[in-house]
């Protein structure tokens, strides 16, 4: 059987053009991180206990910023996390910031796998004080995982160097 050798086609945008919207595409897409992260950052910071969400029914009027959708969000990233909450916003605008300036873009989903983990070590951190009721016990367990969320953020540390 014949075959045909088919024409090479030259690629429809050259290298240069091809690179220069590679980097348009990672400053748009650190640009919408930024966006996200500003409005994650916007919803907590208006967020109100008395707007109507998930966790509480009011009939008074919604006093967040982003309005209910913003009010439904903040309630329970507040009530289960508290300020650790903040980690969110910062981790889009981070990564956002890195995009737009072109600083390890390709190294985001190796880094971005442990963006969790950095998370909960932020909750922990940003944890409400135990109460004097509980004792010493309590005292001692929270130090151990003091211990344990350290050397878990050291790991991921180690874990990642070599990526750099």
């Amino acid at each position: 059987m014949a075959s045909y050798q088919a024409r090479q086609r030259d690629p429809l945008l050259d290298s240069n053009t091809q690179a220069i919207i590679e980097r348009r595409g990672k400053e748009l897409l650190g640009f919408g991180l930024m966006t996200v992260g500003f409005l994650v950052a916007l919803t907590l910071w208006s967020y109100s206990a008395d707007d109507p969400s998930w966790l509480s029914v009011t009939d008074g009027p919604v006093r967040n910023l982003l309005g209910r959708f913003g009010a439904s969000v903040a309630s329970p990233l507040i009530v289960i996390s508290g300020a650790g909450a903040w980690g969110i916003a910062v981790a889009f605008l981070a990564w956002g910031v890195r995009f737009l300036l072109h600083i390890g873009a390709e190294r985001a989903l190796a880094r971005a796998i442990f963006a969790p983990i950095a998370l909960h070590w932020a909750l922990f951190i940003c944890r409400p004080m135990f109460p004097a009721w509980l004792g010493n016990i309590r005292s001692v367990w929270a130090a151990c995982l003091e211990i344990r969320s350290w050397a878990l953020f050291w790991v991921c540390y180690q874990s990642t160097r070599h990526l750099a």
